[in-house]
């Protein structure tokens, strides 16, 4: 007879052998997420990669396994969840202190980018991330193009289209 296990013990059971990531989130994500973004996101996926309900690390142990604040943290979910590639479920109150939150990433399809999904963040950027992320990401957003056609142009410049 097997024993309930709680969700503090369950996070700790060992990882998978592996993820599988999708080669557009990395072509058409990445000029907008940048390296910590990705960064973030890929230990959300190592945590989370064989569960159905989410993972839920505490921000202590993202902080301390990355080597980032609290406050580049909580700057990058705000701009993955924006992106789509991530929902939050923020954690409970209990006594003083905060349940961890819980993080949900669609592993078989990431979300494609879009003119309205890069407007929206766009908009939403100001106000919602603090300015030394802000200015880069709608810098970003603005002159977004596809992977294909960075290098569609990069060869016709170079004489070989």
């Amino acid at each position: 007879m097997s024993t309930p296990v709680s969700p503090e013990e369950d996070r700790r059971r060992p990882f998978p052998a592996s993820v599988i990531l999708k080669n557009e989130l990395l072509a058409h994500w990445y000029p907008i997420i940048r390296a910590k973004g990705l960064l973030l996101y890929l230990f959300y996926l190592l945590m989370g990669a064989d569960r159905q309900d989410g993972c839920y690390p505490g921000v202590d142990l993202i902080r301390r396994f990355l080597g980032v604040s609290s406050a580049t943290i909580s700057a990058y979910n705000r701009l993955l969840e924006m992106c789509g590639l991530i929902r939050i479920r923020h954690g409970e109150l209990r006594g003083r202190r905060r349940a961890s939150n819980r993080y949900y990433i669609d592993v078989v399809q990431p979300p494609r980018v879009s003119k309205q999904r890069l407007e929206k963040i766009v908009a939403e950027a100001g106000g919602t991330l603090p300015t030394w992320l802000a200015r880069p990401v709608v810098k970003n957003c603005n002159r977004w193009m596809p992977l294909q056609k960075l290098l569609e142009e990069r060869r016709s410049k170079r004489g070989l289209l």
